[in-house]
Order: structure tokens, then sequence, then C-alpha cells
């Protein structure tokens, strides 16, 4: 199942992606719950794994290396996340699907391991999971 959280941002309107939303169709069709657009201030999701208190990130050409990992080690510091990123060039073909849930289930099976433990320790910072 889906939630879709709606929020404005740092005075941003997310708008979504033909690659975010055939992300999100390959991820409910093998059966992930997820959240979509999820604060984690001051920045925002753009998947949310709750079963495994992870994100996947569709980076498209905008995303620069050097802010993914300023926002990914925010992320970790803050919330306990782990941070999965998918070029949005990787979800153009059908052909790639297969191994883009294949790199999925590997980063989820990581994740998953101390779910529990990352979870607990930051709930009361996201008081709207």
């Amino acid at each position: 199942g889906r939630t879709r959280v709606n929020t404005v941002y740092e005075d941003r309107l997310t708008i979504m992606t033909e690659p975010h939303r055939r992300m999100i169709k390959w991820l409910e069709n093998a059966g992930y719950e997820l959240m979509e657009e999820v604060p984690f201030p001051p920045y925002q999701a753009d998947i949310y794994l709750p079963d495994c208190h992870a994100v996947i990130e569709v980076d498209g050409p905008q995303h620069g290396k050097t802010a993914d990992a300023k926002r990914d080690h925010h992320l970790m510091l803050t919330y306990n996340l782990h941070v999965m990123h998918v070029r949005s060039e990787d979800l153009t073909g059908g052909q790639r699907k297969d191994h883009v849930l294949h790199r999925v289930q590997e980063f989820t099976d990581y994740a998953v391991q101390d779910k529990h433990e990352r979870f607990e320790a930051v709930k009361d910072r996201m008081p709207w999971l």
C-alpha cells in the first residue's frame, strides 16, 4: 500500500516525474509498502519504506554527488535512515526493472536488519510517521 504525505517543503512543490512514478509502480507491484514525499526536515524523501526505515531517492540530472552525500549524511545522523539512490535513466526501460528491483531487495535486506533499533532511537524526531 501507499501513503502520500502532502507537504510543500522549503517552499518547493515536488513535481512527480515519470521515473518517480515508474519506481513507485515497480515497488508497489513487488509488494513494498511505501510513502511518497515524506518530510525529514530540512529535506523531503522521494520514497520512504517504513518496513525497513529507509529511503529511496530517484536522481534526475539535477542531482549532484556532493549535495546528495551531504543530504544522506544528515538523514543518517538525524533520522538513522539508510538511503538508496536510483538514477532516473535506470528507470526508463523495462529491461532494467529486474536489475533495479534486485538492487532494492539487497538494500532492504540490509536495512531491515537493524530497522527496529534505528527507528526506536529517533522516532520522537518524526511525529508525522
